[in-house]
Formats: structure tokens, sequence, C-alpha cells
């Protein structure tokens, strides 16, 4: 059985900071795990992060404040922040 390749999505310039945008009004300038306020010019976090999963695309990419974000790469409770990103994203997704 062959497992299909998804095409990965690499934006840069405008059409990057269009996505950046758009991230930031879903998810209102808010931490998706814990609703803190995040700044303009924080960087969006891949909710699939790896080579060949990482996609810039609004279904992939969500706001985390730099404690969450610290958190999710090196917290001991990791996963349990990567199930909340991807439960509110296929919350989003599924609307």
């Amino acid at each position: 059985m062959m497992i299909q390749k998804t095409k990965q999505i690499r934006l840069k310039g405008k059409a990057l900071a269009d996505l950046v945008k758009e991230v930031f009004e879903r998810d209102r300038h808010c931490c998706v795990v814990c609703r803190r306020w995040v700044e303009d010019g924080v960087k969006p976090h891949h909710a699939y992060p790896g080579y060949g999963r990482k996609s810039d695309e609004l279904g992939q990419m969500v706001l985390l404040c730099y404690e969450c974000h610290q958190a999710v790469h090196f917290g001991k409770n990791s996963a349990e922040i990567t199930a909340k990103i991807r439960e509110y994203l296929r919350g989003i997704n599924n609307v």
C-alpha cells in the first residue's frame, strides 16, 4: 500500500505576511492554549512540525504565547499541549 505524499506549502513575502495576519485575526491575538495576549510580530506555531509536514496553511498554524511555545517544544507536558492545539484546529476546521 502506497502512502500518498502531501504537498508542503511554503510561503514568502506578502503571501506569508497575509497568512500570519489571518492567523492573528482568527485566534484573536490570543494563545490557543492559555488565552494570553500574543503581540504582533510573533511567528505562529506549525501544529504539525517536522520535515515535509510543516506547511504554511491556515489550518495548520496557531498562535502560542512564548511560555506555551517553549513548553510544546521542551516541556514535560508537551504532549498535552500538542493535543490541545490539534483539538482546537479540528474544531475550527470542521466549522
